[in-house]
């Protein structure tokens, strides 16, 4: 009798860590792909702002994009749990009109800690920092 207890409690702890797991964190597929970020700072991003980009190879833990006048590279380090990192990072250096938004996403990339699906579907992913404080949110193109 004791037994059965024990690996019922057993089986529904381990159903409801699941559930967190997959609430909580965005597996390596999930994060690998095409992005455009839409928003930073809390601020949507809307007409020519709305050009930066995100790429991410999961499997050999790279990515690149485009911060609205220069491009930029580094390593992407997912773990468990919705933990990841973006390190290494590197980018031209062209002497644009208006960094600052550029600065800002670089900036942001560097304190990058979490990154959580938004929605049913998970459609937007949010990136956070150390705090839990929101950086950016990148959605997958329309093709």
């Amino acid at each position: 009798m004791m037994k059965t207890v024990f690996y019922l409690c057993a089986g529904i702890l381990l159903a409801f860590a699941g559930c967190r797991n997959q609430q909580m964190g965005v597996s390596s597929s999930r994060l690998k792909g095409e992005w455009n970020i839409v928003e930073m700072n809390g601020n949507q991003l809307v007409g020519e702002d709305a050009k930066p980009r995100l790429a991410i190879e999961a499997v050999p833990g790279k990515f690149s994009g485009y911060a609205g006048c220069n491009a930029f590279a580094g390593e992407v380090a997912l773990r468990r749990e919705g933990r990841v990192r973006f390190l290494r990072i590197v980018s031209t250096r062209k002497a644009c009109l208006d960094m600052r938004m550029e600065d800002a996403l670089l900036r942001a990339l560097n304190e990058v800690r979490y990154v959580e699906g938004e929605g049913e579907t998970n459609a937007r992913l949010i990136f956070y920092d150390t705090n839990r404080r929101r950086l950016f949110a990148v959605e997958r193109p329309l093709r």
